[in-house]
């Protein structure tokens, strides 16, 4: 075993000058892996292997970095519910800036904002129950149906839905959407004329709103709780602050994920870490080859590879979360 990492070229001499017969092309190797450059007959230096790796080793290595990926894909459906969130937020605020200066309101301009706002709502009711299916599905085949990790997802949506009008009056509203029509009821613009020291402006501000009778005549899946809140609102009530509170118990319920994601992802981190630890410091990007295959005519030779690199950037964010 070299304690170094050495030159792809270099490592594969004693194959390109026969001094080795049989060299295992399919046998994985610790190394680095840099920028491959066109037209070079070699590859850089910072393509270096370390050693080889025995299977066990290799199977650790799949182990845990697969294990990393389903953590990094878990967090994306997060993510998304929240980028939709801010995209509704920022498209209200584009909206009520252009309203001030749209010097031409009719039926098709208002048409255009309210199937801009009905998707950015669709959006983020279908991501949000997406993070909440997938999560819990997720937990149900990695840990099992009755598990511990399983029954703190539910008690953390339970107690969101408990606990915040926002997130179970959202949570229902998605069905409504599914299944019966568009979210938003009403587009109310109003005009101020404001004097001040006797030049006269005009102040135009704009608003969006759920109209109650339409979303209890139209579905009957709200629930006895949901419902009567409901009834209790204003004829039509603001869309703002809705979405924005949803994505907070999201939040929190996220929380409760990770938290119980911490001793897998730990392991598979130490895992890592000690591979990357054999590996050492390094500009290149450290990496596992998988195949390192050497070919020769009687005029040229030439390598082949196949790597497989290690998530540092994920490791490094882990690391300090």
């Amino acid at each position: 075993m070299t304690n170094r990492l050495i030159p792809i070229s270099e490592y594969l001499r004693p194959v390109a000058l026969k001094v080795v017969t049989e060299y295992f092309p399919n046998t994985p190797r610790l190394g680095t892996k840099g920028e491959a450059v066109v037209g070079m007959a070699n590859a850089p230096n910072d393509f270096a292997v370390l050693r080889m790796m025995t299977p066990e080793e290799y199977q650790r290595f799949c182990d845990a970095a697969s294990q990393l990926a389903k953590y990094r894909s878990a967090r994306q459906v997060i993510k998304i519910a929240i980028m939709n969130a801010k995209d509704f937020e920022k498209s209200l605020a584009e909206i009520e800036a252009s309203y001030s200066t749209e010097k031409d309101v009719n039926r098709v301009w208002l048409s255009e904002l309210a199937s801009v706002m009905n998707q950015r709502i669709l959006n983020f009711l279908s991501s949000m129950r997406a993070y909440l299916d997938h999560t819990e599905t997720r937990l149900k085949r990695k840990s099992g149906e009755t598990s511990q990790q399983v029954k703190e997802f539910k008690l953390a949506t339970a107690k969101e839905f408990d606990g915040h009008f926002a997130y179970r009056f959202v949570y229902k509203l998605r069905n409504y959407t599914q299944h019966c029509g568009m979210p938003l009821g009403k587009i109310a613009g109003m005009s101020n004329r404001i004097n001040h020291q006797s030049n006269d402006t005009v102040q135009n501000t704009m608003d969006f709103y759920f109209t109650k009778s339409e979303l209890l005549s139209n579905f009957d899946g709200w629930g006895d709780l949901v419902k009567s809140e409901i009834e209790a609102l204003p004829g039509d009530f603001p869309l703002r602050g809705y979405l924005i509170e949803a994505t907070e118990s999201l939040r929190r319920i996220e929380d409760v994920v990770k938290n119980n994601d911490k001793a897998d992802v730990q392991a598979s981190l130490n895992v890592l870490s000690d591979f990357l630890d054999e590996i050492g410091e390094t500009k290149a990007v450290p990496c596992v080859y998988t195949r390192l295959e050497f070919t020769s005519d009687s005029e040229n030779w030439k390598m082949d590879f196949d790597f497989t690199v290690f998530p540092v950037d994920l490791m490094a964010e882990l690391a300090t979360s």
